[in-house]
């Protein structure tokens, strides 16, 4: 049987009131004198507003682990000093979870997709599916040398 949502009542971006039925995720109706139906599930949004989600068309996810760390450096100083050396004991285990943090601050902004770049790509593509954001995701390849150490 399919789950339908309708949400009415809401303020829409031109300042009118509408709101907007899905069934199984996707949008079937939008509109200004929308009625939820006897099945479905219903949301007052009155005072709230209906507007299109983010997108984030340039992410590194699971750095969220690595916040405020060194971020008082010069670019190339943080990145060779703090960054890239963190970055370099980060396990698979890690990434997961730093993605999966980054992807509920995500939907509490409101953000639904993004394109992400970073290590681990298995590990930061199911940590999205997990929360059910879509993400185009792709492996970094890096090589850089710092003195002496190659990362």
């Amino acid at each position: 049987m399919p789950r339908a949502l309708t949400v009415s009542g809401a303020r829409l971006p031109d300042g009118s009131t509408g709101g907007l039925r899905a069934v199984d995720g996707r949008i079937t109706e939008l509109g200004p004198e929308l009625v939820a139906r006897p099945d479905d599930e219903h949301l007052d949004a009155a005072g709230l507003t209906l507007a299109a989600p983010f997108v984030n068309g340039h992410t590194h996810a699971a750095m969220t682990l690595l916040r405020g760390y060194g971020d008082d450096l010069p670019l190339m100083e943080w990145l060779e000093t703090r960054i890239w050396p963190a970055e370099a004991r980060l396990t698979p285990e890690h990434v997961y979870w730093g993605t999966r943090l980054a992807a509920i601050e995500m939907i509490r902004s409101g953000t639904l997709r993004c394109w992400d770049m970073y290590f681990h790509a298995p590990q930061v593509a199911r940590a999205f599916a997990d929360a059910g954001l879509r993400a185009s995701v792709s492996q970094v390849i890096l090589e850089i040398q710092i003195g002496r150490a190659h990362v």
